[in-house]
C-alpha cells in the first residue's frame, strides 16, 4: 500500500491541510467532505476520491462529528471509503447529544454488529444501551480509541520550552 495519505476535510479547510501536507513534506492528497454527499452530481470528482483512498493505507478525517448521523449520504459514503483503512478522526467535539454519536463514528470505520473491545454487551446496540442506562461506563469504550486533550491539557503539558517537541520540516517527502 502506499505511504500517502488522504485528508478529507470540510470546503473551508481544505487549504489548510494541503498547506499542511506540503509544510511537513507528507505525501498526500485532501478531499473535500463537500463530495460525500454529492456523488451523483460530481461522479468525476467522487471517482477521483474514490481511487485515490482505495489506493492508501490511511484516512484522515477532519470534524469527523459531522458524521454521527449514520441516515445521512455523507455517512454512508465515508463509511463505504474506509473499509479496510487505517482511520483518524479529528473532532473538539466527539460527542454531542447522545452516547451513540461516538458509536456511530467508531462505527465508520468498524461498521460490523458486534464491537472489538473487551467489554459486554458485545453489539453494538446493547453497548449504547447499557451505556445510556448507566450500566457500563462509557470510558471502557473510549480509552480503547480515544486520544483525548483538553485545551488545559495542552497548556499544562506542552508549554514551555523544557516541553515542546520541536519538528522538523522534512526535505525529501516520507
Amino acid at each position: 500500500r502506499s505511504k500517502e495519505v488522504a485528508v478529507i476535510a470540510p470546503p473551508e479547510l481544505v487549504k489548510y491541510w494541503e498547506g499542511l501536507l506540503n509544510e511537513f513534506r507528507i505525501p498526500g492528497k485532501v478531499f473535500s467532505a463537500g463530495l460525500l454527499p454529492r456523488r451523483e452530481l460530481s461522479p468525476e470528482k467522487y471517482q477521483e476520491m474514490e481511487n485515490y483512498i482505495r489506493s492508501v493505507e490511511t484516512v484522515l478525517v477532519d470534524e469527523a462529528h459531522h458524521y454521527a448521523n449514520t441516515n445521512t449520504k455523507s455517512y454512508k459514503n465515508l463509511q463505504e471509503l474506509l473499509t479496510g483503512k487505517r482511520v483518524i478522526l479529528l473532532t473538539a467535539t466527539p460527542y454531542r447529544r447522545q452516547y451513540r454519536d461516538i458509536i456511530n463514528q467508531i462505527r465508520l470505520f468498524l461498521p460490523e454488529r458486534r464491537h472489538p473491545f473487551p467489554v459486554t454487551p458485545q453489539t453494538w446496540d446493547e453497548l449504547v444501551k447499557a451505556i445510556e442506562k448507566g450500566e457500563i461506563d462509557p470510558s471502557y469504550v473510549l480509552r480503547e480509541i480515544m486520544i483525548r486533550r483538553t485545551r488545559y491539557d495542552i497548556l499544562r503539558l506542552y508549554s514551555g520550552k523544557d516541553n515542546c517537541i520541536k519538528v522538523k520540516k522534512r526535505k525529501e517527502p516520507l
